[in-house]
């Protein structure tokens, strides 16, 4: 966020749901959230650990129907299990082993996916059924390069610009696709999941998710030009590093944030 443009930090927490009900979208870091806790945690862990099961999921300041947690850890069902008895009623937890021994806290098409629904308490295994089943449907992605963590935070942000200007490698695009589409479902905007990546696709392509990047840095009053600029940038479409776990390379971690996406009835849901 800070990256490409966007005041995050010196926007109060109001104000910042104010702006994601205003634009689709919103952004809540931990450590302005919670900074005795970030004072005590940062730089600790360079790993999963037991916080990490829910800890992050619990801070948004927005009140939510769902919730989608993606967690690098392949204990799913003890994550939503965990989050449903601390007061989430609707809780999804994903994660994806692309690889032998990997762990990443996003859906990777191919490899191995799991996914964990609570609703009311109760596990809907029908919606992991059709999480698989749309994973499936997307071509696996082989080639890890164009995923994996680049070692130059600026690179990462760049990639993640061109991905919603449509000028990133198809397995990247497959893959965002894939997540958003999850997203949508959850937050009630889709009818199923096969709808949420033509919806995730036809966003993609028509720029509407650019525009609402530059948006958003405008109405955290930053400079929608330092997107253009991240646009420019030569791309490499390859990463410098593979992807392992921790996913999270130590000059970057812990850095947990919130995402928050209105749903089509106006409440939010927030990953």
């Amino acid at each position: 966020m800070d990256v490409v443009g966007a005041h995050c930090e010196t926007v109060p927490a109001q104000a910042m749901v104010d702006i994601a009900g205003e634009c689709g979208f919103g952004f809540f870091s931990i450590e302005h959230r919670v900074p005795e806790f970030d004072r005590r945690y940062g730089g600790r862990f360079q790993a999963v650990h037991a916080l990490s099961l829910g800890f992050p999921a619990l801070l948004s300041p927005v009140a939510c129907h769902g919730f989608v947690y993606g967690l690098s850890h392949p204990a799913v069902g003890v994550s939503a299990r965990l989050l449903y008895r601390l007061g989430l009623g609707d809780v999804t937890v994903v994660n994806s082993s692309p690889v032998p021994g990997s762990q990443v806290d996003e859906l990777i098409p191919g490899g191995t996916i799991r996914v964990c629904r609570l609703t009311a308490g109760q596990e809907d295994p029908e919606f992991g059924r059709a999480v698989a089943e749309a994973a499936g449907a997307v071509a696996p992605v082989v080639d890890l390069g164009s995923l994996a963590q680049r070692t130059d935070p600026r690179a990462n942000v760049a990639a993640v610009v061109r991905l919603l200007a449509s000028r990133a490698p198809a397995v990247a695009r497959r893959t965002v696709a894939l997540n958003a589409a999850v997203l949508m479902l959850t937050a009630r905007a889709v009818p199923t999941l096969r709808a949420g990546l033509d919806t995730a696709h036809a966003v993609l392509d028509d720029g509407a998710a650019l525009d609402t990047l530059r948006r958003f840095v405008s109405l955290t009053g930053g400079a929608p030009r330092t997107v253009d600029a991240l646009l420019r940038l030569p791309g490499d479409h390859r990463a410098t590093s593979t992807v392992s776990a921790p996913r999270r390379s130590p000059q970057n971690a812990p850095a947990f944030g919130r995402l928050a996406v209105p749903s089509s009835d106006r409440e939010t849901t927030a990953c």
